[in-house]
């Protein structure tokens, strides 16, 4: 009776360390394919958009971040009209990083501001460039049936400034509008 007993604890160790160890393998390895395939790659972070023509709601401020669970890029953010006010709100509903062409495209739900549901679906890409040894967004497009038939086209740069949902747009808009002031404006 007791080498039973012995031997079923041995075999739940056996179990419990079997599964563990498969976990840390895992673990391992989606750690080591991720760095390998996204390490060259700098995209998680807070983005402003200016989407010159896009009149009266220029400019778009969000945040680009890595969903573990998921396993892909979410890319979310606020619209606002020129005075600051929110307009609209995406969000991801799924990606796919393409590693050879640089470039990420996403699928997106949009909420105008105050409605619960989703008022339109659409496409989009952002595009990167190299910045030193990592390729960082520089613009993109992203089309919407319910907004109009051509796609929209946008620029893209790292802010400072934190992405909040119920953030007022003012910041964001001086922000850009400062950075548009000391170049070229966007075709």
């Amino acid at each position: 009776m007791i080498d039973f007993v012995n031997d079923g604890i041995g075999a739940t160790a056996g179990l419990l360390t079997g599964i563990i160890g498969s976990y840390a393998v895992a673990e391992c390895m989606e750690r080591i394919n991720y760095k390998r395939a996204y390490g060259q790659f700098d995209l998680c972070g807070t983005w402003a958009e200016e989407v010159p023509r896009l009149e009266g709601r220029r400019y778009s401020h969000g945040v680009i971040y890595y969903n573990k669970i998921e396993r892909t890029f979410l890319f979310e953010g606020t619209n606002y009209e020129d005075d600051g006010e929110k307009h609209s709100h995406w969000q991801t509903i799924t990606s796919s990083l393409e590693i050879k062409q640089k470039r990420l495209y996403y699928l997106f739900s949009a909420y105008l501001e105050g409605d619960l549901g989703p008022t339109s679906y659409g496409f989009g890409t952002i595009n990167f460039t190299r910045s030193g040894d990592k390729y960082v967004p520089v613009d993109g497009y992203f089309a919407a049936p319910q907004v109009d038939t051509l796609p929209y086209t946008h620029s893209m740069v790292r802010v400072p400034i934190e992405y909040g949902r119920a953030n007022r747009g003012d910041k964001i808009i001086q922000f850009m509008k400062s950075r548009s002031d000391a170049r070229e404006p966007l075709v």
